[in-house]
């Protein structure tokens, strides 16, 4: 991951260069902006305060998210996402004695962030950096009691039982360093390539964090 992250400022830096050179008079004029985006989380291991330690796999996840353009430069931007990751576990419960519990499962987060962005170049090829934070909500999908069954009636379908079971989540901060490379189409179309590195404030040892790659298709109004 070290060097993709090498790899992407090396793109920053020699893009700054060439649109400074070769930056037409597009400016991006004041205004709203709205994009999807595809969101891919490369593979980490996470180790905590207590001892527990978490292998997270690489995944998709899906963005939506608006902004607002102050000028060609300066911009601010709100975005939720939502992935679904597999990860393996070694829990580490108690002191005296300790139980290592394995856990193989999936965890479910819901991400809502706001981002200040600077683009480099006022034309319509800009390389951009950015800082934002938020909240982050997510599901471990680890039980957190027993099983329990719930009936109720339907007037359609009846007597309808359904069981379900808590699992353990949290409400945790979020916030990340983003660097990125942005193009703007005359049909008011832009592209971003976006690089963003995640921090969760939940425990874990040396701030470690996770590293993402988006991409997103931008409509300009």
């Amino acid at each position: 991951m070290k060097n993709f992250a090498g790899i992407l400022v090396s793109l920053v830096m020699l893009s700054s260069a060439a649109g400074v050179a070769n930056a037409q008079n597009r400016d991006r004029e004041p205004g709203w902006e709205a994009y999807g985006a595809l969101l891919y989380q490369f593979e980490s291991n996470l180790k905590f305060d207590g001892g527990t330690t978490v292998d997270l796999e690489d995944d998709l996840g899906l963005a939506l998210g608006f902004g607002y353009r102050f000028n060609g430069h300066l911009e601010l931007q709100f975005d939720f996402d939502w992935q679904s990751v597999g990860y393996e576990a070694d829990l580490r419960v108690g002191t005296t004695p300790v139980t290592i519990a394995n856990v193989r499962t999936d965890y479910e987060s819901l991400s809502l962030k706001a981002s200040l962005i600077w683009n480099l170049v006022e034309g319509p090829f800009t390389p951009y950096f950015g800082a934002g934070g938020g909240w982050s909500f997510i599901d471990t999908n680890i039980a957190a009691g027993r099983p329990q069954t719930g009936c109720y009636w339907d007037p359609w379908w009846g007597y309808i039982c359904n069981t379900y079971q808590d699992t353990y989540s949290s409400e945790e901060f979020v916030y990340q360093g983003i660097a990125g490379l942005r193009f703007d189409f005359d049909s008011g179309v832009s592209m971003r390539v976006q690089y963003q590195r995640q921090f969760l404030d939940i425990g874990v040892k040396d701030n470690a964090g996770v590293d993402q790659v988006m991409l997103a298709v931008v409509r300009r109004f």
